[in-house]
């Protein structure tokens, strides 16, 4: 099959569009490639049959997001597993990977701050580094955030890490219980009490 996905999703009308994201990504509601792009349920449902058709029925996939804890988990969490939510996470995607906690959960490791020098582990930062003080061209695009991410986790530096306790996590449990409260908190409908 195809050995990428990397498809546009085009949010409800309602939708907010947050101004951080928009500068950081370049994509607004007016971009020909969200306004020609399909609904989530859409791009989920050909996403689900993507890993199906390119993993072999025993095979178990590990979900990578680089710095995921900071945004990614929670909007995967929103989709696939919140009250009321639809999608659900392929079967065979069972174990979850954030190369930037991993970085920073282990000082041993070469591209940890303490030992690589570097002043930031934003993705950029870290695929520079190991490519010699290359740039990375097109961050924030997700196939290239993507394909930066598996050069990260390829690497040397980073593979004696993969196997660690602090490393791959059950997506069952990659939500902690107090994230997941305050996320529903948040998600409950603003109602007034009634008053007698």
């Amino acid at each position: 099959g195809d050995q990428t996905f990397n498809r546009y999703v085009k949010p409800e009308s309602n939708m907010e569009w947050d101004a951080h994201c928009v500068s950081t990504h370049g994509i607004n509601a007016a971009d020909e490639r969200i306004r020609t792009a399909d609904s989530i349920q859409t791009v989920w449902s050909e996403f689900v049959n993507w890993v199906g058709e390119n993993t072999a029925p025993d095979e178990v996939v590990i979900l990578v997001a680089y710095n995921g804890d900071s945004c990614d988990l929670k909007w995967l969490w929103k989709l696939t597993q919140a009250p009321g939510s639809q999608l659900n996470m392929p079967a065979n995607v069972k174990f979850f990977l954030d190369p930037h906690r991993v970085i920073r959960a282990y000082s041993g490791c070469r591209l940890h701050p303490s030992k690589s020098k570097l002043d930031s582990l934003e993705l950029g930062m870290v695929w520079k580094y190991i490519h010699n003080g290359e740039n990375l061209n097109g961050a924030h695009n997700s196939l290239v955030d993507a394909m930066a991410q598996s050069d990260i986790v390829l690497h040397e530096y980073f593979v004696p890490y993969i196997n660690r306790t602090k490393s791959v996590q059950k997506i069952s449990d990659m939500f902690r219980k107090k994230d997941v409260l305050e996320w529903k908190k948040k998600m409950e409908p603003l109602r007034e009490v009634h008053q007698p």
